[in-house]
């Protein structure tokens, strides 16, 4: 996740025409925009494998399409290990 400077949070830095936009950490805060639903069905999506359309981003990019597919096969992984151990929710002390 990327936080923009105007509070926006998009999913990667490669991500400079703001296509994949998971919320705005200035009005709603960080922990409400990781935890939301747009980011969450992104990341399940691909994680998990499932199909994406044909424009998204990441079928786009250079560094997502390198040999063997090296970043699907991270986020494949990581999502096995979420899956293991979800992380633990804390309220934030201030």
């Amino acid at each position: 996740m990327v936080i923009l400077f105007d509070g926006r949070a998009v999913m990667c830095c490669q991500d400079m025409a703001r296509e994949v936009i998971w919320g705005d950490v200035a009005r709603d805060g960080i922990v409400k925009v990781w935890n939301g639903k747009v980011r969450r069905e992104t990341i399940r999506r691909l994680y998990t494998g499932q199909t994406c359309k044909q424009d998204f981003l990441c079928a786009r990019c250079e560094q997502a399409l390198g040999p063997g597919a090296m970043v699907q096969s991270l986020l494949q992984s990581a999502w096995r290990k979420l899956k293991k151990h979800p992380p633990q929710t804390r309220a934030a002390t201030y």
